[in-house]
């Protein structure tokens, strides 16, 4: 792939990097909430206590709290928090979507407990902690649609080659990008970036976690997810 080519690359880098860096912000600020845990968060999706939901259940429940959002925003979320990929957003998901990267803070979310019995139908956070948590779902549509809009920029580049791009990052010809393989792309392209936010863009790639990146993760990550241009 051509200077020009690995320079548009890097730019979709740094514009993901971004979108993580803004969420992680507002991760960080709601954990600090008293009342706020993932259990009743998750409780106000998932009305009848499944364990999952689907995209129309989110849509549904995310209206009744007072965010409105149509079906398409849903599937965006769905796409990249949905990592199993079978159209049912798990709790276990939601919880790893929804976890600081921070170390301390995501610790601190994951020892909160349920804090409050309430009856059903009743919200159980705070009015401000409902606010924030909206907020936090509106930052979450409004990313995802902001990266779709980065991937079809991207694909409207007659130069740009998927295979080639991978292999840019592929240093090591081995069929995989690791970290250390993202931070030495980024180097070449005189782009520096902080560990913590190599570690947001590899999160976004490696579905799996499994701290490689293969080609079919790499391609679905850049590959547009809506017919819409956001």
């Amino acid at each position: 792939m051509d200077k020009k080519e690995s320079r548009q690359l890097m730019e979709v880098y740094q514009d993901f990097i971004r979108l993580e860096k803004d969420l992680e912000r507002q991760k960080i600020e709601i954990t600090l909430r008293e009342d706020y845990n993932l259990i009743d968060a998750f409780g106000l999706l998932d009305a009848q206590g499944k364990g999952y939901i689907s995209p129309v259940e989110m849509r549904e429940s995310l209206s009744e709290l007072g965010l409105r959002c149509n079906i398409d925003e849903v599937h965006l979320v769905f796409e990249k928090f949905n990592t199993l990929g079978d159209g049912m957003l798990k709790y276990s998901e939601f919880s790893e979507a929804m976890m600081p990267q921070d170390q301390h803070y995501a610790r601190l979310l994951g020892t909160k407990k349920l804090q409050f019995i309430t009856k059903s139908g009743r919200c159980p956070f705070e009015q401000a902690t409902l606010q924030k948590y909206l907020l936090l779902w509106d930052m979450i549509i409004q990313n995802e649609k902001a990266a779709d809009s980065v991937r079809h920029r991207l694909f409207k580049r007659e130069r740009f080659d998927m295979r080639s791009a991978f292999l840019s990052c592929d240093i090591n010809n081995d069929g995989t990008i690791t970290l250390s393989e993202l931070r030495q792309f980024m180097f070449d392209m005189d782009c520096y970036v902080s560990s913590d936010d190599l570690q947001m863009l590899m999160n976004r790639f490696d579905k799996n976690r499994d701290g490689r990146i293969t080609y079919q993760e790499f391609e679905g990550e850049l590959t547009p997810k809506s017919p819409f241009n956001y």
